[in-house]
């Protein structure tokens, strides 16, 4: 994992720490650890939403116009905030973490959309303002 990517971790580790309401309770003793029922989890569509929705989750700019960061560096960063044993937290992070960053990526690419459009019908007025004249 190169600089770049260690920070991206980093980034996504602190979020998951502040704005994640399905952590685990992790104790220090195992045998202690409590098993959340899967059923009070929200899916996987909702959370991706909120954080798709959370400014400090756009700040991460997980998902851009170009593409979204490494599925590798989201299951690491998920893997130090909740162990591996609780699968259905587990695995609920990271895929509402990768659909939360396909979804800020298609806003982008429709944002990058609309102003190639603008652009262009800007470009076309000027040029017909032009031949008017």
């Amino acid at each position: 994992m190169d600089a770049e990517q260690g920070q991206k971790q980093d980034e996504i580790v602190a979020f998951l720490w502040r704005r994640t309401s399905f952590l685990p309770p992790v104790s220090p003793f195992p045998w202690a650890n409590s098993f959340q029922d899967p059923a009070r989890l929200p899916t996987v569509e909702t959370q991706a939403k909120e954080w798709a929705d959370d400014a400090e989750f756009r700040t991460l700019q997980l998902g851009s116009w170009l593409g979204t960061t490494d599925g590798e560096v989201i299951t690491e960063a998920v893997g130090l905030v909740i162990p591996p044993i609780y699968q259905p937290e587990y695995n609920l992070a990271i895929e509402s973490l990768k659909l939360a960053a396909k979804l800020q990526q298609r806003h982008g690419q429709r944002v990058a959309i609309v102003w190639a459009l603008a652009g262009a019908c800007v470009a076309g007025l000027m040029i017909w303002g032009s031949k008017a004249t």
